[in-house]
């Protein structure tokens, strides 16, 4: 509970010290959500507790959709191209999912340990699959301690889905995926005050290197990292305005 009420009193800082037009911001943006998910034909905007889950789990966070515009924005700013694999760890109901799956990845998987918002996940994205660009969809339930990260995996997303114990694990499971298999990878972070615990755990790892920092329309932060170990010979990473779908229902 005071983990809780820290991080709570912690966003709403970031938020007063950023704008004081993002909390109205963020209200219209959750408005624009409950839209966006009515044109896919998904339930996602729903947050849940752990306790509500069912779940033992201090050290993870409750699930809360990222905002459509905000993911939209920094998936974007990254040049999705058609070999990459987005793998979003904690993918709740699976919002993120969709919404990539809108650009041209190759495949498109999430990690959840909840069964239930697994199930939610997998309901989603069968009733928004008209609007896909990829049919190679996964939703994988697993702890994100034990998870093998897959050696195609070129696009990692986290929306603040554990905290430093559990991340500084699974930044490791990452360098070993890298080691065994070179490659270059983005590593995308969501959040606000909690982008601060990213960075820090970023820079004791010592392989990552932040590309870019943006400010995205809820007033939230997103962090684009790099690896700077463990390339492929000639890898080049382009950054700019990415190729996905446009149609009239657009999420």
């Amino acid at each position: 509970m005071r983990q809780g009420l820290t991080h709570l009193i912690g966003e709403l800082k970031f938020r007063l010290r950023t704008s004081w037009s993002s909390p109205w911001c963020l209200i219209s943006d959750r408005v624009a959500d409950r839209i966006a998910d009515r044109k896919f034909g998904i339930a996602s905007s729903e947050c849940r507790t752990l306790r509500e889950l069912g779940l033992d789990l201090p050290d993870c966070s409750r699930y809360q959709p990222i905002s459509y515009s905000d993911l939209r924005k920094l998936l974007d700013s990254i040049g999705v191209s058609r070999g990459d694999v987005f793998l979003d760890f904690g993918s709740g109901m699976g919002r993120a999912l969709c919404v990539a799956a809108r650009y041209p990845f190759r495949a498109v998987l999430g990690v959840e340990v909840s069964t239930e918002l697994c199930a939610i996940a997998n309901q989603n994205v069968d009733r928004a699959r008209p609007k896909l660009l990829r049919a190679d969809i996964r939703v994988i339930n697993a702890n994100a301690l034990s998870y093998e990260i897959p050696a195609e995996a070129s696009v990692i997303y986290f929306f603040n889905p554990f905290g430093r114990a559990i991340l500084s694990t699974v930044l490791e499971n990452i360098a070993i995926s890298l080691r065994k298999a070179p490659r270059q990878i983005k590593i995308l972070f969501y959040g606000t005050a909690s982008s601060e615990d990213f960075r820090q755990e970023a820079e004791r790892c010592g392989w990552l290197a932040l590309r870019s920092t943006l400010k995205l329309p809820t007033g939230s932060v997103g962090l684009i990292y790099l690896n700077a170990l463990w390339n492929s010979p000639g890898a080049s990473v382009s950054f700019g305005t990415a190729t996905h779908e446009s149609t009239s229902a657009r999420t």
